[in-house]
């Protein structure tokens, strides 16, 4: 307005300076509007005209899905009008799929997008996985790395190798998700993939103080420096140095840790989890290897591996201890030549000697005869000298609180059953042994789940725990519980009963996961804990007692097998309980429970709380893992004679347990 008042003031003025003065008060005026028109509520202003960004710029954010890569990833600036191309880019394996979240105007070519940016955009490039690959997925816990990482496609069958690394300060427990057919231990895995595979490197902080195992082998042909089992604090570097020997050369390394540095044939790594190392060796080409072995009885010169020229004429001698005589060679190469113990041939290929002895004939053997337990024989007869080739009789008188289960320990025995009328054929020297159940001290249990075998003694302990009383049997040199574990833990809430229903933990004991069973934290379900595994294993049985080894269930099994006339095939049936077992899938065979063991078919619980095949199945846990997320345990069945070894996930399963006496 101070400019029209000017105007006024200067009518009088010549009228070229008053047209200069109203074009000049017009072009201010318009210039006042622009300003005017170009500031928002809060007189903040901006060239692009856009009152929510105070620049003229946009935000744009690029993402990739699986399986690609995009240019311009991540968040970036650009002002109002910018021309953007963006481009995808497939992984192996993947094809580009398409765009999410493209701007009005957009405008694609192949996998590339161009646009004028006109406001905030988030693109998003989607990848397809192309028909018959699969994709591996592989990430690493807290405390180590792996390669490769993150997720790649491969062609069905192809051999994929994984490796992981353990920051300084932590050590490799193991894979989750590795597939059953590598060891699930070892830092670097190996395996052909048949479909979506997800894994995942476990890594734990060590202990201050923490020691590793290092055992080092030396396969045919050379030897190792630091040979053995040896004991190492985390962190120590080690050196390893394999030595071929003569016709042999140095192959390579089986067990090579994650980092492990090579020079020749010596090998050195930093030590931060067990190791085991095998030096491998091959046969140095133009030679010939000469093995030679001596049977029981006698000596060779040389013994053992030599290696030889092609051609090289080479001579054997066997020399036959003293009561012994040279009987001949095994392994005799075309055109050798013998003379007396000593053999002599051209070498043109490995060969392969056994020098062989027979013991000359004594007239008479030794037969000697144990019982065990020793207390449940007040008599035994047979032993002693016997002339060769004859059928010896033992005898044994069983103690009134004992029951004979049959004779044990040597080929040739006849009516093994019988504790009057066995023999032994004496074609060498021999040892055999009378087996006996015994009853134990303490007071005589109730009838327990009723099922026990009325022509077994057995004998019987008291759970200070909680007050329950058990029946135990002796099986050859183990005394078991003959009835399932049923201690609820301090609170009461440890283990399940089948179907929820009380009455069933009378029957057939608790259902427990192996955690549970090995007093474990719940995590040793879905990692390694056997550094934490004593022998023997406690876990939650009574005082004295213990979770039985996979190794312990075979020598049940084994023994039980041997007493059946040689093999373990109906091994189920003698250890299952007279009754209380179902037919399964229309089939029973009956258990005859000779031994006592009185197996019942407690069935099992998943973790998503159903319960199967109570009456017609019972598993037992072991304290053995098969891995980091599994352990080994035994199933007996209805419709079966054999018991069964199977490796279920830790959580697969819900399962009874039987306890074995520790002495």
């Amino acid at each position: 307005m101070e400019i029209w008042r000017m105007e006024l003031k200067m009518s009088k003025k010549p009228v070229f300076l008053k047209v200069l003065l109203v074009i000049t008060a017009t072009v201010l005026s318009a210039l006042w509007l622009f300003i005017a028109c170009s500031g928002d509520s809060n007189n903040n202003w901006s060239s692009g005209g856009h009152g929510n960004n105070e620049n003229g710029a946009y935000t744009l954010i690029v993402v990739a899905g699986d399986g690609g890569t995009v240019s311009l990833e991540d968040t970036t600036t650009h002002n109002a009008g910018a021309s953007i191309t963006v481009t995808a880019t497939p992984n192996e394996g993947f094809t580009f799929g398409g765009w999410a979240g493209m701007p009005a105007g957009a405008t694609t070519s192949g996998s590339s997008i161009t646009f004028n940016i006109s406001g905030d955009v988030t693109l998003t490039a989607n990848f397809l996985q192309v028909t018959g690959t699969h994709t591996l997925t592989v990430t690493a816990g807290v405390g180590g790395t792996v390669a490769p990482e993150g997720t790649s496609a491969h062609s069905d069958g192809a051999t994929v190798t994984v490796t992981a690394e353990a920051e300084e300060g932590y050590r490799f427990t193991g894979w989750t998700g590795a597939p059953e057919s590598v060891d699930s231990l070892n830092a670097s895995i190996t395996f052909d993939i048949d479909g979506d595979i997800t894994l995942i490197a476990n890594f734990e902080e060590e202990e201050e103080g923490e020691t590793h195992t290092l055992t080092v082998t030396a396969g045919v042909g050379g030897t190792v420096s630091s040979e053995g089992i040896s004991t190492h604090s985390a962190g120590d570097t080690i050196t390893v140095t394999a030595t071929p020997n003569e016709g042999y050369i140095f192959s390579g390394w089986s067990g090579t840790p994650a980092g492990a540095a090579t020079s020749g044939s010596s090998i050195t790594f930093t030590i931060n989890d067990d190791v085991t190392l095998i030096a491998n060796f091959e046969q140095e080409e133009g030679t010939f290897l000469l093995t030679v072995t001596a049977g029981d009885g006698g000596m060779v010169s040389p013994a053992g591996v030599s290696a030889h020229s092609a051609g090289a004429s080479v001579t054997v001698t066997a020399t036959p201890n003293a009561g012994y005589t040279f009987s001949g060679w095994s392994g005799t190469p075309a055109g050798a030549s013998t003379s007396g113990s000593s053999i002599t041939f051209t070498i043109n290929d490995n060969v392969t000697l056994t020098a062989n002895f027979e013991q000359e004939e004594p007239a008479t053997y030794i037969l000697t005869v144990n019982a065990s337990p020793a207390a449940c024989a007040t008599a035994l007869t047979g032993g002693g000298e016997h002339n060769v080739g004859v059928n010896a009789p033992i005898t044994v008188t069983a103690a009134a609180n004992c029951t004979f289960t049959g004779w044990t320990g040597a080929t040739g025995i006849t009516n093994a059953n019988s504790t009057t009328n066995a023999s032994v054929l004496m074609d060498t020297a021999k040892t055999v042994t009378a087996n006996f159940t015994q009853q134990q001290d303490g007071e005589e249990c109730g009838v327990g789940h009723g099922h026990f075998n009325p022509d077994i003694t057995y004998g019987s302990f008291i759970d200070e725990r909680d007050g329950q009383c058990y029946r135990t049997v002796v099986i050859g040199d183990q005394t078991w519980m003959a009835e399932n574990l049923n201690w609820a833990g301090v609170g009461g809430g440890l283990g399940w009963c089948y179907a929820n229903n009380s009455a069933n933990c009378e029957i057939y004991g608790r259902l427990y996961d192996w955690s549970m069973v090995m007093g474990f934290d719940a995590s040793c379900n879905d990692i390694s804990c056997v550094s934490q595994v004593h022998s023997p294993h406690r876990g939650i049985c009574p005082d004295g007692w213990h979770v039985p080894s996979d190794a312990q269930w075979s020598t049940l099994v084994n023994f039980v097998g041997a007493i059946a006339g040689g093999s373990s095939s109906t091994a189920g049936t003698r250890l299952r309980a007279l009754t209380g077992w179902e037919p399964f899938s229309g089939t029973l065979i009956p258990g005859t429970d000779v031994h006592g063991f009185s197996a019942l078919p407690g069935g099992s619980r998943n973790t998503g709380g159903n319960f199967w095949n109570v009456g017609t199945a019972g598993h037992w846990w072991s304290a053995t893992e098969a891995g980091a997320t599994h352990a080994r345990d035994r199933v007996m069945n209805s419709s079966y004679s054999y018991v069964n070894t199977l490796w279920p996930p830790k959580t697969g399963g819900f399962f009874s347990l039987r306890c074995v006496r520790d002495d």
